[in-house]
Order: C-alpha cells, then sequence, then structure tokens
C-alpha cells in the first residue's frame, strides 16, 4: 500500500471536537480516518509505511507518529486498533473463571513491554484476548484521555460477520490478509465455528494454510464462499480462486458506499481500510 492522504474539502480541524479520529496500528505502518456526523461521513482518510530499511525501531516510529499534526486535536471520540498475529477468543464461561494471561499464555507468549487487552464481541458470547506494546498503549492513553476507545484489529470483522450471518444459515469465511500474516473467521447462524491467525511469507505458505483449514474441518472448497479482506492485491485473490469456487473481496454496506464514493476517497481500497470505516460496529 503506497502512502497517502486524502482530505474532503470541507474539513476544518477547527471543528475537530465534532469529529471522530480512528486509527490502526498495522505492522507495516499506519492508517487512520476522521469522520462526522457519528461516523457517516469521510474526511480524511490516511496511510504511511513503516520502513524497515531505515535505522528506527516501530517502537520508535510509533512515537513519532504522535507528532502528526491530526494527533495534537481534541475529538468526540477516538478509535485505536491494533493489529495482532496473536489473538486468543475465550468463551464468556472461561474468560469470567481466569485471568486474561492464563487464558492468552496458552497459546501465544506474552513479550516484555506488552499488556494484555480484551474485547467483548457483542454479538457472539465470547471474548478477544490480545496484546499491545506496553509504552504504545501509555501513548495512545495519555493522547486521548477519556475519549479514546480501544479494539483488536480484528474486532470490526467479527462484529460484521456475525451480524451478517444472522440472515443467512450458510456457512461463510472471511480472511483478513496482513503484511506477514492472516486471520481466518468462520461463522454460521451468527456462531463462531472456527478462529485463528497464521504467519505466512509467501502466496504459497497462504494457501497450504487456507487449504488445510478446508482438509481438516472438512469442509468443501466448491461450496463454501470465501470473503477476503485486508490487503488484497491481485495475486492474492487470483491465487485463492484456483482453489475455491466463490472468492469475493468485502464489499461496503450501503451507507459505507456512500462514504467511500465522495471526493476524493473514491479509489480507496475498501478492504483494505475496511476496520476503520467499520469500527463504530464495536461501540
Amino acid at each position: 500500500m503506497k502512502d497517502l492522504h486524502l482530505q474532503h474539502i470541507d474539513f476544518d480541524y477547527s471543528f475537530s471536537e465534532t469529529y471522530e479520529l480512528s486509527i490502526l496500528f498495522r505492522q507495516n505502518g499506519i492508517s487512520f480516518i476522521i469522520t462526522k456526523h457519528n461516523h457517516e461521513q469521510l474526511l480524511t482518510v490516511h496511510h504511511e509505511s513503516f520502513d524497515e530499511n531505515k535505522n528506527t525501531s516501530y517502537d520508535d516510529y510509533c512515537k513519532a507518529v504522535f507528532q502528526h499534526k491530526a494527533f495534537s486535536y481534541t475529538y468526540k471520540k477516538v478509535s485505536c486498533l491494533f493489529s495482532t498475529e496473536r489473538c486468543t477468543i475465550a468463551p464468556v464461561l472461561l474468560y469470567a473463571q481466569n485471568d486474561l494471561e492464563t487464558i492468552f499464555t496458552v497459546n501465544h507468549l506474552l513479550h516484555d513491554k506488552e499488556i494484555l487487552e480484551s474485547y467483548k464481541i457483542k454479538n457472539a458470547e465470547s471474548f478477544i484476548i490480545y496484546p499491545i506494546l506496553q509504552e504504545l498503549h501509555a501513548l495512545c492513553t495519555q493522547t486521548f484521555g477519556a475519549n479514546l476507545h480501544i479494539y483488536p484489529h480484528i474486532a470490526p470483522l467479527f462484529e460484521s460477520a456475525v451480524l451478517q450471518s444472522k440472515q443467512s444459515e450458510k456457512t461463510q469465511m472471511y480472511i483478513s490478509i496482513q503484511k506477514s500474516f492472516f486471520d481466518m473467521l468462520i461463522v454460521q447462524d451468527s456462531h463462531i465455528l472456527f478462529y485463528n491467525t497464521f504467519t505466512f511469507s509467501n502466496i504459497n505458505d497462504y494457501i497450504f494454510y487456507v487449504m488445510n483449514v478446508f482438509e481438516q474441518l472438512q469442509l468443501n472448497p466448491m461450496q463454501i464462499p470465501v470473503v477476503l479482506t485486508g490487503r488484497t492485491p491481485a495475486s492474492y485473490v487470483d491465487a485463492t480462486e484456483m482453489f475455491i469456487k466463490h472468492v469475493e473481496t468485502i464489499s461496503p454496506s450501503p451507507s459505507h458506499k456512500k462514504m467511500i464514493q465522495q471526493s476524493p476517497f473514491s479509489d480507496i481500497s475498501f478492504p483494505y481500510f475496511h476496520s476503520l470505516v467499520c469500527c463504530n460496529i464495536c461501540e
């Protein structure tokens, strides 16, 4: 994804207290959008990449990001989403009986300088437990204060997928592709049947893990539809279509379609910004 900064002609920082700021901290950089009218009108879309070739750590990069002009204003609401390949889904009963670290470390390592957060999936009896760099969490809290809401990057997809599944009894698979990992979510009749993350380095890895899930769960790739979101270059879409019959990239709802059809946002990749555009569903 190339760096970009798009701004609506009506955008004015002097009205920031009526705006909503939504930020996604990615593996490869940061994206944010600014909206108004309860997330109904898009005002700004921004993405910048983290240059791994520079002699700068990701931690230092994140600190520098907070010098961005957009982060120096007060907003009606701020949502920060954190991208991580280490998420654990816990049923409500298990969550109530154990501390976060006990549940999380069954599947993942908790690294130094990380803290754990949890998110209750509104439309399912489950929690998402995920890590955040402690210093990054502190920077968000100090910068945005009481108006801050924190979510895992995958939360908007969970909420929208479960809601969508209420309208159909069919099994549906979602794949959210990030820089070096992808999330796979399978839902049916508003129930989460499967969720996991997989790290990968190339298309062959990606296809191997996807098709292995089909095999292990005894799913028919000629019948189960797959929706792709996140980073969706044509090469990955084409590779998925080689093995799975029904493949599509995630599409905006009518209200979101109206948002991104406004100038100058009509050419942005909706799958890439899906989590930000749809994060209000997590409230």
